[in-house]
């Protein structure tokens, strides 16, 4: 598992990733070749490669960087000066990421460096691959939606969600049955979304306790985590599963995981 630092962090920790090794319970950081006020904003993993974009401080703007399993790193300009986001390696080797306030997807081949670009009907904003290989993002605003991209074609569909003008859906994760899962910010619900059919349900989170899903995880056996921002516990809700349950954490500093 590698973990990665706020924007706020110090020097060291914006310039690495951490690893952590769940035999041994162990952390160790994977280093990057980042200086100065450079800082790492995503990353994501494919075979032995690790990926990471970077914040760029020069007029050559932000870029990409990949780590192979010898330690070497490969860089590529991303073609902007914005923060990068949503990094994502898609099934051709691509690399697929977003840059702040663009409406865009911005695409990386790795073997001759191009940068290609999808408009999008706004700007992305949490993203997350498919199972069918396509691109889904949420997308806030007077239309809230989570959007479904083709890669290949460019072409996309919307899935209205919440209520326009005011639903902020976000923290979007692909589940292994092909469904989406996401929050919607402002009422701290749950959501599943089926792009095949369309349809939408929401989880109910315990009551009682005023539980607020924030960041979320699918684990393999398609379980859902969800971080419970108001308790700092996390919810949990297995596949088919209409209701979430507590899974109570031990006192941590800060209050729990991460929103």
């Amino acid at each position: 598992m590698l973990l990665r630092a706020p924007a706020s962090a110090d020097e060291a920790s914006r310039h690495s990733l951490m690893r952590f090794n769940p035999a041994d319970a162990t952390f160790a950081p994977l280093a990057f070749p980042v200086t100065g006020f450079e800082t790492i904003t995503s990353h994501a993993v494919s075979g032995t490669d690790v990926w990471v974009a970077v914040r760029g401080v020069s007029a050559e703007g932000s870029f990409l960087l990949r780590r192979g399993a010898d330690g070497r790193t490969q860089r590529f300009l991303a073609g902007t000066v914005e923060t990068l986001n949503n990094l994502l390696v898609l099934p051709d080797g691509r690399v697929a990421f977003t840059a702040y306030g663009q409406p865009q997807v911005l695409l990386l081949d790795p073997v001759g460096g191009a940068v290609s670009r999808l408009p999008t009907d706004g700007p992305p904003d949490s993203a997350a691959l498919g199972t069918d290989g396509l691109l889904y993002f949420t997308r806030r605003g007077d239309a809230p939606a989570v959007m479904q991209v083709n890669p290949a074609s460019g072409q996309s569909r919307a899935f209205p969600v919440g209520t326009p003008g005011v639903s902020v859906p976000g923290n979007l994760n692909a589940a292994p049955d092909g469904t989406l899962w996401f929050t919607e910010s402002r009422t701290g619900s749950l959501w599943n979304l089926d792009p095949v059919s369309g349809k939408q349900r929401s989880v109910t989170l315990p009551t009682g306790t005023n539980a607020r899903a924030g960041e979320v995880a699918v684990a393999p056996d398609g379980t859902v985590w969800a971080a419970d921002t108001v308790r700092g516990d996390l919810l949990r809700a297995g596949p088919g599963d209409t209701r979430a349950v507590t899974i109570d954490l031990p006192a941590m500093p800060g209050g729990g995981p991460a929103p």
